[in-house]
C-alpha cells in the first residue's frame, strides 16, 4: 500500500523561534516596512498560490514568489534595491529555518512511519514550498521521518 502525508499542518508545526526570528531578520532588511505587514503579505503570496494552483495546477517559481511578496509588501518591484534585499532576505529565511527546524506535531509519529515500514508500505511525504525550498525543506524532513521519497512543488 502506499500512503501520502501532507507536511506542513499533518505532520509538523513550525517552531515559535523560528518565527522570531524571521521577524528580526525581516527588520533588518526592510526596517520600515513592520512585521504585521510581512505577515499579512506571506499570508496573501501563500493564498494566491494555492488559488492558481488549485485553479489550474499551476506551479510558481522563486521569481513568482518573490515578486508577490515585494508587491504585497507595497514595495516597488522594480526598484533594483528592493529586489536585491529580497533576494539577500530569502537566502537568509532558508537558514534560519535549518536553525530553528519544525517540530512534530505528535512524538509517536517517528514509530507510525517505522511501523508502516517494517509492514512494507510506501509512504510520502507531499508539501508545497513558498519560501522554503525543497533542498533545505528535504534536509529537515529528514533528521524528522522515515520515508521512501518526499515530494515538493518546487
Amino acid at each position: 500500500m502506499v500512503i501520502g502525508f501532507d507536511l506542513w499542518g499533518t505532520l509538523i508545526k513550525g517552531n515559535p523561534l523560528f518565527k522570531d526570528a524571521k521577524n528580526i531578520l525581516f527588520t533588518q532588511y526592510f526596517p520600515g516596512v513592520g512585521t504585521k505587514k510581512f505577515s499579512e503579505a506571506q499570508q496573501k503570496v501563500s493564498e494566491r498560490l494555492d488559488y492558481l494552483t488549485e485553479l489550474a495546477g499551476f506551479q510558481s517559481t522563486l521569481f513568482l514568489r518573490r515578486n508577490l511578496l515585494i508587491n504585497y509588501l507595497d514595495l516597488d518591484v522594480n526598484d533594483v534595491s528592493v529586489v536585491k534585499n529580497m533576494n539577500a532576505f530569502l537566502e537568509d529565511y532558508e537558514l534560519l529555518f535549518g536553525l530553528f527546524p519544525p517540530i512534530r506535531y505528535d512524538s509517536d509519529t517517528l514509530n507510525v512511519f517505522e511501523q508502516l515500514n517494517n509492514e512494507g508500505h510506501k509512504t510520502y511525504i507531499v508539501s508545497n514550498t513558498v519560501f522554503i525550498g525543497h533542498k533545505p525543506l528535504k534536509a529537515v524532513v529528514d533528521k524528522l521521518f522515515l520515508y521512501d521519497d518526499f515530494v515538493t512543488s518546487d
